[in-house]
């Protein structure tokens, strides 16, 4: 943490579940209007503590996020409402003042609240200044002695792939801000420089969007989604070429040793951009840093995994596309795609048709949505882009589409699209008539009437019997 100006300050913002909205929003905060709206949409996915696979989450947890040039730091309390509807406290500020390290030390910040208070206030930085490098170490020092085999198994795994959001699974809770702080005083000088030190000391899963660098979650269970991190669990022994490495970094951090002679890290490709992360689309957003890895991890199949690996392990649209492409024109022959039917079983078929049914379903309808109105729909602000957003609500013929586009609860309201969504919802459908028009929709409904010529007589004579009854009853 660098020194603040005295002029600086953090603000408070405070989460929980609200009786009069019905939902987990922002119940009070220092900030303008304005950015209550923006922080709310940011940090809502991630103030929650909820059970996992039966484990209880613990009393309390700790994130840290970044989002370009702001930073937040996150004390989840498990008291509040209900299990996932638990309150939340959050600092907001500069990232340069709010750094990891100052993220770390503040775990024994005696300002946290874990009651909705009436009122909250900005905070000067200044009195957070104490919160410094050697502030984090008296607090966290005393537990990484113990902690020597895992700060350099893990270790092991950041150096092998520095640039994948790594998943940390069975470690005890007292151990989670010592190893972060560990790892991070051990590797720095080895790990690419602008290394993201976000972090959560838990979640109850893994497989969400926009998640902080390294997490820490009870139990490692299967997951449809997609998930593009490395998991790994601190009781099993990593296999990995750079254990010699790290245990080397870890005995010098611990024990003063000299410093092993390896260069750094190569540093990861500047794109050059001047966007911020929240104004790039959701695709390149994560990792935080650098390009995506060029693979990842096959999800689970009974099959054999091979050649339809990159099929399988497809996380985007474009990068599907091109393997189905590879495969279409590489297998061609019967008996060749006799071979390639032994990696494509019930359970990898399975799994490419969830990716078709639903990560790519939403993705497109996500892009389409973004084009229209802004990343993250940050215009549906906008009274006359609103306005525009409760007509395709009401009128739309994509059921997913309108929902999506009322989702986003980056409110503390609901505002009037939202309105319109949920009155969508509660009436079953479109307030226009969804009948298909155009040449298909006429071909379809003809080939639907020739393929059953008895179903349409029977309808035809059941409201020919209905008309004659009516008459009859009408006229006595």
């Amino acid at each position: 943490m660098i020194t603040p100006h005295p002029d600086e300050f953090l603000h408070q913002a405070f989460f929980g579940w609200s009786d009069r909205d019905r939902c987990q929003t922002l119940l009070v905060s220092s900030l303008s209007k304005e950015d209550e709206q923006r922080w709310l949409r940011l940090l809502e996915r991630f103030v929650r503590l909820q059970t996992a696979s039966d484990i209880p989450p613990p009393p309390r947890a700790l994130s840290y996020f970044v989002f370009g040039d702001s930073a937040a730091v996150i004390c989840r309390t498990y008291h509040g409402h209900s299990d996932g509807r638990t309150n939340a406290h959050v600092l907001i500020g500069p990232a340069d003042l709010l750094d990891t390290t100052a993220a770390l030390a503040l775990d024994t910040w005696q300002g946290w609240q874990t009651s909705q208070p009436m009122v909250l206030e900005p905070i000067p930085a200044s009195a957070l200044a104490t919160t410094s490098d050697k502030q984090a170490a008296e607090q966290l020092s005393p537990g990484i002695q113990r902690l020597e085999h895992e700060l350099a198994s893990t270790l092991s795994r950041l150096l092998d792939d520095a640039y994948t959001p790594l998943t940390i699974v069975d470690c005890p809770a007292e151990d989670r801000l010592p190893l972060l702080w560990g790892l991070r005083e051990a590797g720095t000088e080895y790990l690419p420089p602008d290394q993201p030190w976000t972090f959560s000391t838990y979640e109850d899963r893994h497989d969400v969007e926009g998640l902080p660098q390294i997490v820490f979650v009870p139990v490692h269970r299967p997951s449809a989604a997609v998930v593009r991190r490395t998991v790994f669990n601190t009781s099993v022994p990593p296999n990995s070429q750079n254990a010699p490495l790290a245990a080397q970094l870890v005995t010098r951090f611990l024990h003063g040793t000299p410093m092993p002679a390896q260069k750094r890290l190569e540093e990861p490709h500047d794109s050059g951009s001047d966007r911020s992360y929240f104004d790039m689309p959701s695709k390149e957003r994560q990792p935080l840093y650098g390009k995506r890895p060029e693979t990842r991890q096959a999800p689970r199949h009974t099959g054999h995994i091979g050649h339809a690996d990159g099929l399988l392990t497809a996380d985007c649209v474009q990068t599907f596309e091109q393997e189905l492409h590879r495969l279409e024109t590489t297998w061609q022959l019967s008996q060749q795609r006799e071979t390639l039917r032994k990696d494509l079983g019930a359970e990898a078929l399975s799994t490419a048709a969830r990716f078709v049914e639903v990560t790519a379903r939403e993705e497109l309808l996500t892009r389409l949505l973004e084009v229209a109105y802004g990343p993250g729909l940050v215009d549906l602000d906008d009274p006359r882009a609103a306005e525009h957003a409760i007509k395709v609500v009401r009128n739309c013929r994509s059921e997913q589409l309108a929902m999506m586009i009322g989702a986003p609860t980056g409110r503390r309201f609901p505002n009037k699209v939202q309105t319109a969504a949920f009155e969508r919802w509660t009436t079953g459908g479109a307030t226009v008539p969804t009948r298909p028009s155009g040449r298909v929709a006429q071909v379809n409904a003809a080939a639907w009437q020739a393929k059953h010529p008895p179903i349409v007589m029977a309808m035809a004579g059941v409201a020919m019997l209905l008309i004659v009854y009516l008459l009859g009853y009408l006229m006595g």
